[in-house]
């Protein structure tokens, strides 16, 4: 599960230069001050989340936005900066988000998978083919209906499509509502369940925030950059004025992105993914106190 949080933070933070920074000091302060416990843990997440920032700065060829680019002594990068690159959200920001969304349908599918194997193995075949193998081959199903529909995969695969939708509708129908004591209320709970179709799209589109933040993040470092460059031909005292809008921009940027990037992280993992496979163990939460009885004293009873 773990790979998920790390490719989302890596593409919500979206800079391979702010990457390098992040590896470079969490990992360093883990190895100079010997962490250990829980700080160690913490440090080594964000660090992990920089090596996949840079993974990410790597396809969208960003690193501290477009330094290489605008500063003419950085240059001699450039060709080593673009050979890898083959995309770029600022100027096609589409493909970033049909990429953004199709990682929350393959999270989301992978949940529901979890979910279904955790019902297999505790031996309830029902719920695990009812109420995950039903979803999981309606959405497949509507998925291949939709790209056939918008041409993306062809027109081939709606024939598959509307199969498996049909079937994960009948499947969800007659099984959904199970639990109920009458046949009307089965009927009734079984149609209504299709409902949750809207929870489920609901979920693919908080993916988009993938592209928001790695867009945010760019376009922010772009602007630095520029400003940076702006001051910086000043006549004497430009350069400094200019360095310190660098440096302290970029210090600024980096401390937004990498919250956001981890909080945004944090819920998807928690709402969208879990929500589909999460079963809470363990016993109620009871807490130490002292309970006492209320007497109330009547005048004149016997």
């Amino acid at each position: 599960m773990a790979p998920f949080f790390f490719l989302f933070f890596g593409m919500c933070l979206g800079d391979g230069g702010y990457g390098l920074l992040l590896a470079f000091i969490f990992f360093g302060a883990i190895k100079k001050y010997g962490m250990v416990g829980e700080s160690r843990k913490f440090f080594a997440i964000l660090g992990l989340g920089g090596i996949a920032a840079i993974l990410v700065g790597v396809v969208t060829g960003s690193w501290i936005g477009d330094m290489i680019d605008l500063f003419p002594f950085f240059h001699f990068l450039a060709p080593i900066k673009n050979a890898p690159a083959f995309l770029d959200p600022l100027s096609d920001p589409i493909t970033f988000l049909i990429i953004s969304l199709a990682l929350g349908v393959v999270q989301i599918l992978f949940g529901l998978s979890a979910s279904m194997i955790h019902n297999l193995k505790k031996g309830d075949k029902m719920a695990a083919f009812a109420d995950q193998g039903g979803w999981i081959v309606l959405l497949v199903g509507l998925l291949l209906c939709g790209g056939g529909a918008s041409g993306i995969i062809g027109s081939g695969p709606m024939m598959l499509g509307k199969f498996l939708s049909w079937t994960g509708v009948i499947v969800l129908v007659t099984t959904q509502g199970r639990h109920k004591p009458t046949l009307i209320g089965k009927a009734i709970s079984g149609v209504l369940s299709l409902y949750n179709v809207t929870s489920y799209l609901g979920d693919v589109l908080s993916y988009s925030r993938l592209l928001a933040l790695g867009l945010a993040s760019s376009a922010v470092a772009m602007i630095i950059n520029m400003l940076a460059d702006l001051l910086g031909a000043i006549p004497y005292v430009g350069w400094l004025f200019g360095a310190l809008i660098f440096l302290g921009g970029h210090l600024f940027n980096v401390a937004i992105g990498v919250l956001g990037a981890f909080v945004h992280s944090l819920r998807l993992q928690y709402v969208e993914f879990f929500s589909k496979f999460y079963v809470s163990g363990g016993r109620g939460f009871d807490p130490l106190r002292h309970k006492t009885r209320h007497v109330t004293i009547c005048e004149g009873a016997e």
